[in-house]
């Protein structure tokens, strides 16, 4: 065999062997590939479960005398040194997300992205330690209008400062709107009515290219979170102009089995689910 022909076989040879490389790794050389590099979620305090005080393990904090619950907006750092409870448990005065429960949120905005663009593959910006601390400042502010973050590690980076090589990156927001709500009342003893809340979302999605130029833009505001909830919970709205859903106590007195909390509300798990749900409604894919 000649040079020339030996020099072509392992030319060939290698091509196969790259390819065989690519696909096993899932990014082949002409793969379209995208990039969250900016993800809020602001959610109006109405909507948001109030935080009790809790121990350092996570249990719930009963005030030693009357045996009752204390909500975090109920107190200060003060009294949290004073009674030893100074943990990464007791921070912002309602539940958000904490880092693990935020990169499950991110993967589910990856996949959802990945499901309705022609990109393969949808990757997201890690938060650094700066980026989270002007988060929690920036939710500081956000209490003056009423709304805040639903998480702290949210990917919030200037697309100039992006390293990350990608064919589109991608600006994510949902804005969650409250529409009313009503608890359970006593007559004669006896509890009537349904508790429930009423909320929709706004999204929008902006897709640029590494300098910045628009590819495209989605917005929408959409109501149906049904799948988010079991189906007994659904109530119909007579407007239409909101997501009606029944409440009910989530949490219990260890110690009389009394309802506790904020049950007037979503839980977080509910708004990582409805926030997945907005973004495919955006799409037209809910």
């Amino acid at each position: 065999m000649s040079k020339f022909r030996m020099l072509m076989v392992l030319c060939v040879l290698a091509l196969s062997i790259y390819s065989f490389s690519a696909t096993a790794n899932g990014s082949g050389p002409n793969e379209k590939t995208g990039f969250i590099y900016k993800v809020k979620v602001d959610v109006v305090e109405h909507l948001m479960e109030r935080a009790l005080v809790k121990f350092a393990n996570n249990s719930v904090y009963y005030s030693p005398r009357r045996r009752e619950v204390v909500f975090m907006d109920q107190v200060d750092n003060n009294w949290l040194s004073q009674n030893n409870l100074n943990n990464k448990h007791n921070g912002p005065s309602f539940e958000i997300l904490d880092a693990a429960q935020t990169n499950s949120l991110l993967e589910g905005l990856c996949r959802q992205m990945e499901f309705n663009t022609d990109n393969e593959i949808v990757n997201f910006q890690k938060p650094s330690k700066t980026a989270k601390t002007l988060s929690m400042m920036g939710n500081m502010g956000a209490n003056a209008i009423g709304k805040n973050k639903l998480s702290f590690d949210f990917p919030n980076k200037k697309l100039r400062r992006v390293k990350a090589e990608a064919d589109e990156y991608y600006e994510i927001n949902v804005d969650f709107i409250f529409g009313g709500e009503k608890d359970s009342y006593i007559v004669m003893n006896k509890q009537k009515g349904e508790p429930y809340i009423k909320f929709r979302a706004k999204v929008s999605i902006i897709a640029s290219d590494k300098k910045g130029n628009l590819l495209w833009e989605k917005e929408n505001e959409t109501i149906d979170f049904a799948s988010a909830f079991n189906e007994e919970d659904i109530m119909e709205s007579e407007k239409g102009e909101f997501f009606k859903v029944r409440r009910a106590p989530r949490m219990f007195h260890s110690y009389n089995q009394q309802a506790i909390g904020d049950y007037l509300s979503l839980s977080k798990i509910e708004l990582e689910r409805c926030t997945i749900m907005a973004l495919a409604a955006a799409f037209g894919d809910n």
